[in-house]
């Protein structure tokens, strides 16, 4: 059970992420004008730390507090 401000993280990452994904070979040619998606070009921005954030070491804890207060900081 999430309360709703986490449900529009997760959701807000998830586009995020998203549209980066579906954009990647756009962006690695070089073919992206920035500022013609503002989606994208936040996606852009915040890329190096959605993948930070999504990535966990295997012997590495987190619990949901702390993982929350971190997607908290980085979609702020």
């Amino acid at each position: 059970i999430t309360t709703m401000e986490q449900q529009q993280l997760a959701r807000r990452l998830k586009k995020l992420y998203s549209r980066y994904e579906r954009s990647r070979d756009l962006i690695n040619v070089g073919a992206y004008v920035a500022g013609s998606d503002p989606l994208l070009d936040e996606a852009i921005k915040l890329q190096s730390g959605i993948e930070t954030f999504l990535q966990q070491n295997i012997n590495e804890r987190s619990d949901v507090a702390e993982s929350l207060a971190e997607l908290s900081a980085l979609l702020h």
